[in-house]
């Protein structure tokens, strides 16, 4: 193989890895004209301005920027609860409604002491101040996403926490002023302040299974054959036509087991036992089967009505115990689950039509060959 050709193949894969690769930053990011009215607004106490934005995430793990796939480039109202500062930094501490953050405190950063980011009282600072008045007794905390003010106050010292010093902290209740902020949800790669334009494409929400298989080393494999599924999601003849990408997607899996661990040394004969609960992060506590609701994907669908028109074509073939038992698991397996299962079920089937053909071919040859002796 050339070295044209070697980045030929390269730059071939680089179109399948998923959106989320590289992704560095997620936030809302406040236009020209919503930052003069906050500047207007809201004069700053301290010498550093930062950019209007408010994090979502930061260096986010592929399960984490996937839950944003389907706002983004969107236009998020944010509601302004309340102003908070001390002597060295100064928020607005903002209601997101239901958009999820991996912060506890949603904020936008007003003004600070410092610039950098290694600096103790840099705009990272702003989350652990409201920490601190939360702590004080200044903020409460309702439900799990929601922080209000219990009351106005001035300089009321909190005591040192962990390296910080003691402060005086300010709060000011501004809901009755109904402030309402807007933020373009988007990467920081792909956000176009000046023009407020997101360029990072809008996706759908993937299944946890699918972030897990496309964030590893067969992304191509993977995505290869889940637009196959999605594509004959309504033809009978899905497993025929799907059947090449299925061999190689699990021939992938096998390949990297140091990835996909235990999907990599299911046996073929032995598919009831494969994957049993979720893919779960290590020392992530697996959910209880009651509390998986998780939406079947098109793929998923599709498997699920192409393997029942299967199963009823081929019921007067030879079908092993183990296969029974595996159909009966399923139905009473989690939605994630399923999807790992079918998959396998899907490799098996395939197998089996494959040799079954050659088994009658074979039986048809013999015939032929006795009567021409």
């Amino acid at each position: 193989m050339t070295p044209t050709d070697t980045a030929q193949e390269k730059e071939d894969d680089s179109a399948f890895l998923p959106w989320w690769t590289g992704v560095s930053e997620i936030s809302l990011y406040v236009n020209e004209q919503e930052t003069e009215n906050i500047n207007n607004r809201f004069q700053a106490k301290y010498a550093y301005v930062p950019r209007r934005k408010v994090m979502l995430t930061l260096n986010p793990e592929p399960q984490d920027s996937n839950e944003f796939a389907p706002f983004m480039g969107d236009a998020i109202p944010m509601k302004v609860v309340a102003e908070i500062s001390d002597e060295h930094c100064q928020v607005l501490l903002l209601d997101l409604g239901n958009l999820p953050s991996v912060y506890r405190y949603p904020n936008l950063v007003l003004s600070c002491k410092d610039k950098e980011s290694h600096s103790s009282y840099s705009p990272v600072y702003g989350r652990l101040l409201i920490h601190r008045a939360v702590l004080a007794g200044l903020l409460k905390e309702e439900g799990e996403s929601q922080v209000l003010p219990v009351k106005d106050v001035t300089d009321v010292e909190v005591p040192e926490y962990h390296a910080y010093e003691p402060a005086h902290i300010s709060v000011k209740d501004l809901r009755s002023e109904n402030l309402v902020l807007q933020g373009r949800l988007c990467t920081s790669r792909g956000m176009d302040g000046k023009n407020d334009i997101c360029n990072e494409k809008k996706n759908e929400a993937e299944c946890s299974w699918c972030v897990f298989m496309k964030s590893g080393p067969c992304y191509k494999s993977f995505s290869q054959w889940q637009g196959c599924v999605k594509d004959n999601k309504s033809d009978d003849a899905f497993i025929e036509k799907c059947a090449d990408l299925t061999i190689a997607m699990k021939d992938c899996v096998e390949a990297h087991p140091e990835y996909y661990g235990a999907m990599a040394n299911v046996d073929d004969d032995d598919d009831d036992d494969a994957m049993e609960g979720e893919i779960v992060n290590e020392g992530e506590e697996p959910a209880a089967e009651s509390e998986v609701e998780e939406p079947v994907t098109a793929e998923g669908a599709a498997i699920q009505e192409t393997q029942t028109q299967t199963q009823t074509q081929t019921q007067t073939q030879t079908q092993t115990q183990t296969q029974t038992q595996t159909q009966t698991q399923t139905q009473t397996q989690t939605q994630e689950t399923q999807e790992t299962q079918e998959t396998q079920t899907q490799i098996q089937e395939t197998q089996e039509t494959q040799e079954t053909q050659e088994t009658q071919e074979t039986a048809t040859e013999t015939p032929m060959k006795e009567e021409t002796a």
